[in-house]
């Protein structure tokens, strides 16, 4: 299981607590990811959860003081899982696709 913090500077401020948006698609369903941050319940991406499991699980979503318009996550996720045999899955059902 790969567990990394993730920094990225985007083109515009958000809040953090509106930091969703950039996982979701126009209709706001999330896909190859799920949002695992709850601060009040202490609930964030753990490797222990994120085993066995397709998706990337994203966390702790916070402002980047560091630098304008950053943004900090916690990124969680199988990657053999996810990093060879699904994506391989993945190309394969989009070609057929085609």
């Amino acid at each position: 299981v790969l567990t990394r913090a993730f920094k990225e500077e985007l083109a515009e401020a958000i809040d953090s607590g509106d930091s969703d948006f950039i996982f979701t698609d126009e209709n706001g369903e999330t896909h190859e990811y799920t949002i695992t941050y709850d601060p009040a319940s202490k609930t964030y991406p753990m490797p222990l959860f994120t085993a066995g499991k397709d998706d990337v699980y994203v966390g702790r979503i916070r402002e980047d003081i560091s630098r304008e318009n950053g943004i900090t996550l916690w990124l969680s996720s199988d990657q053999i899982r996810k990093g060879a045999a699904l994506n391989a899955v993945q190309i394969a059902e989009y070609l057929i696709g085609r």
